[in-house]
């Protein structure tokens, strides 16, 4: 598919990534890490922001509640796929 955001959530996104090549690629040209984390943990600092700031982000539900189980459980998204942060 060309466009791969063209029908959000029907395909699959992942692919393989060696996160060690790419943190060191970005500190060659100056980037500084600031986290190399689970998705789990990525996730949980998001819904603890979503939460508190529920006028902005509106109510936190039982669909969000799924969602966020799905992406963030270890057993499933959550221990397998990593964040890498890094910023100029």
């Amino acid at each position: 598919m060309d466009d791969l955001l063209h029908e959000p959530g029907t395909q699959d996104l992942a692919a393989q990534v060696n996160f060690t090549v790419v943190q060191s690629a970005g500190e060659a040209e100056g980037l500084r890490t600031e986290a190399m984390t689970s998705q789990s943990q990525f996730l949980d600092g998001i819904v603890a922001t979503t939460i508190r700031e529920a006028e902005v982000f509106g109510p936190w539900d039982a669909t969000r509640t799924r969602s966020w189980r799905t992406l963030s459980h270890p057993g499933q998204m959550g221990h397998a796929f990593r964040v890498l942060i890094q910023s100029k």
